[in-house]
């Protein structure tokens, strides 16, 4: 420890890894690990910034993060912010990702993953993308595309697969009890032996109730909207606005 500096080195010898623990003021605990470790105090605020190197791990009652490298920064407002750089792997309530790059605000429930990511939603879907943010908070998951990565969902129903499809930009929210899935932006759409493209879809699911099962997304309904191709075996239709009920059958086919 320097204390003209306010920096602690630490450093594994006999043990695999090192350790620090700490309480929070609202009597919260957190713990990191790794192979070596430098802690930092700002001699003005006394702001602590932990950094752990090599097999890095936190865990706290809000979630965990496995990593090659894991900062924890203290904030003046209170929590902290945390990021996780290399072979990311985490947990937050309920919600488990994998990334190369992470930056979570703990206290505001905010997850930025980036490189090549990819998030498990409870509510029955996996995103995959260039960018990835989920606020826990407002139960809000942005999912975004840059020139090589498409953002792409994968829904999942009780009998297994339940759709998937890509586009520019996916946004999940919560509408009441329904679950909204907005896609935008060349959405391709597959499920089972029907295709579909469109400028816009949106994806409702059915209401969920205390019966409902975590990790699955119940389909009420797809709208799709703006220069909509829909393909399913003897049916080709082209129209600028699609509603799509699973089991109903379709009554109006469109000529192309």
């Amino acid at each position: 420890y320097d204390g003209r500096t306010g920096i602690t080195l630490l450093q594994a010898v006999s043990e695999p890894t090192v350790s620090v623990k700490a309480q929070r003021k609202d009597k919260s605990m957190m713990e990191l690990n790794g192979r070596a470790g430098r802690i930092e105090r700002d001699l003005k605020t006394g702001l602590q910034t932990v950094v752990m190197d090599g097999l890095a791990n936190f865990i706290s009652e809000q979630g965990m993060l496995n990593s090659q490298k894991i900062s924890v920064k203290e904030l003046s407002e209170g929590g902290n912010v945390l990021i996780a750089d290399g072979a990311v792997r985490g947990l937050v309530q309920e919600t488990s990702f994998n990334a190369e790059h992470a930056k979570w605000v703990q206290l505001k429930g905010q997850l930025e993953l980036s490189g090549k990511p990819n998030l498990i939603d409870k509510r029955g879907v996996d995103l995959m993308g260039a960018q990835i943010f989920s606020d826990t908070l407002l139960q809000q998951v942005v999912v975004k595309s840059d020139s090589s990565t498409r953002a792409a969902i994968k829904f999942r129903s009780e009998g297994g697969e339940g759709g998937k499809a890509e586009a520019n930009q996916i946004v999940i929210s919560n509408s009441g009890t329904t679950a909204e899935v907005d896609l935008t932006g060349l959405v391709k759409y597959s499920m089972d032996k029907m295709t579909t493209e469109s400028d816009r879809l949106i994806a409702y699911s059915n209401p969920r109730t205390a019966q409902t099962k975590n990790g699955i997304f119940d389909l009420q309904k797809l709208t799709l909207t703006g220069k909509v191709s829909f393909v399913q075996p003897g049916l080709r239709s082209l129209s600028e606005r699609v509603d799509y009920r699973p089991g109903v059958e379709v009554q109006e086919i469109l000529p192309e």
